[in-house]
């Protein structure tokens, strides 16, 4: 089993039970391993409590039962917590929201941050949309000519490794 949580959120953890057929008694023994494989708890007459998730990634609660003959089953519920927070985009310079037929203007260089991935894991592109709605992608810090009239519409977007994405667009009038 698995479920999917936000960071910082609070679950209860329910005590487990087990019954053997035919000596009726079995124990149980929780243990809440964290993303990193450290054993946050590990305890044999685990009575159930709350307890707040404050990491990034995939938790392991193992209900693990053995019998009178040491015979064991073992549960596992796979708890994600998953990055929801999209990647923040900065530019160098602002977007000019006007221009004339023919004029060329700088893309800006794209300065991103995430609260979780590092900067090599985080996608960018910079495209433009022309009055045609036909899109190239351009390249930060080059020279790019408006050369029909009519609205453009340049956009930055960002995402990263948990596929959160984050976009900024700017509509430029060139007449």
């Amino acid at each position: 089993d698995s479920m999917t949580i936000t960071k910082d959120q609070t679950l209860y953890l329910p005590k487990g039970f087990a019954s053997d057929v035919l000596s009726g008694q079995r124990s149980v023994k929780t243990t809440l391993t964290g993303p990193s494989g450290t054993v946050i708890f590990s305890e044999s007459d685990f009575a159930g409590k709350d307890y707040q998730f404050t990491q990034y990634g995939i938790y392991k609660l193992s209900y693990l039962s053995m019998d009178a003959s040491n015979r064991r089953e073992e549960k596992l519920v796979y708890i994600n917590v998953r990055d929801s927070q999209p990647p923040q985009i900065i530019l160098s310079h602002e977007i000019v929201e006007s221009a004339k037929l023919n004029d060329k203007i700088i893309i800006p260089t794209v300065t991103v941050s995430d609260n979780v991935s590092a900067l090599d894991k985080i996608s960018v592109t910079v495209t433009v949309f022309d009055p045609g709605r036909v899109s190239v992608r351009l390249e930060e810090g080059k020279e790019y000519q408006f050369t029909q009239k009519g609205f453009y519409t340049i956009t930055v977007m960002a995402w990263d490794e948990a596929h959160n994405y984050a976009i900024k667009s700017y509509n430029v009038q060139v007449g």
